[in-house]
């Protein structure tokens, strides 16, 4: 109970069940003492005093009750649900518009570095830091890998949200010229973050996939203006 600011309010918690048509049948074990009783303890199916009436955003109770049961493995407390952030809610809805199958790895990747939709169901992830340049490469057989030749700078992740029939990957094919300006496109966001390009010089971008350099083209920087129109 109140765990959350927004989302562990009584009122919040009225309307989830409310929304989900569970109305007196939702039990939250760890405050149920602070809410009227339920469905459930007033059948005797649960015993109301075996529930707890925990409040607040501290974690020393909930800490105590794991040790008592011999819970040693937990995750951390931490600053809440991620897609309570307005960034990712953004990402999230223009994901979901574009690929109806989404995943949890899909879902993985708006959790960090930055994002851009490139238009026409094309998705580009770039990432911020070492680690996340690492992350990147977990993900990489879901697209294309983009990063500089040469010059420090930004690595990032291409992905093709088409349909598998209409996601020609050719790109030696002339009538795939959607798809080469997405990769084109994707490379002068890189070429953004790359040191020194910012005045106008191009810079070799290598794109990999399968573990494999199959394009290089040498772009310079992409417009601020449109690159803050693509940012997600």
């Amino acid at each position: 109970m109140a765990q959350r600011p927004m989302s562990q309010r009584k009122e919040a918690l009225n309307m989830v069940e409310k929304e989900s048509g569970l109305r007196g049948y939702l039990v939250r074990p760890l405050s149920a003492k602070l809410l009227k009783p339920t469905i459930p303890e007033q059948s005797g199916i649960l015993n109301r005093d075996m529930l707890m009436d925990i409040s607040g955003r501290g974690r020393k109770r909930q800490m105590k009750l794991a040790k008592e049961l011999g819970l040693e493995e937990y995750p951390q407390p931490a600053g809440g649900c991620k897609f309570t952030d307005i960034n990712i809610i953004k990402r999230f809805n223009i994901m979901i518009g574009i690929n109806k199958n989404l995943t949890w790895t899909d879902l993985e990747l708006l959790k960090f570095g930055r994002h851009f939709y490139l238009g026409d169901n094309f998705y580009f992830i770039t990432a911020r830091d070492e680690a996340e340049v690492n992350q990147l490469y977990t993900y990489s057989k879901l697209g294309i890998i983009i990063e500089p030749k040469i010059i420090p700078g930004s690595t990032g992740l291409f992905i093709n949200y088409n349909k598998a029939e209409e996601c020609a990957e050719n790109i030696t094919n002339e009538n795939n010229i959607k798809y080469e300006e997405k990769l084109k496109l994707a490379g002068q966001i890189i070429a953004r973050y790359t040191k020194g390009c910012q005045d106008g010089r191009e810079v070799k971008m290598i794109y990999i996939k399968d573990s494999k350099n199959i394009l290089e083209l040498k772009l310079s920087a992409i417009d601020e203006i449109e690159l803050n129109d693509r940012r997600m």
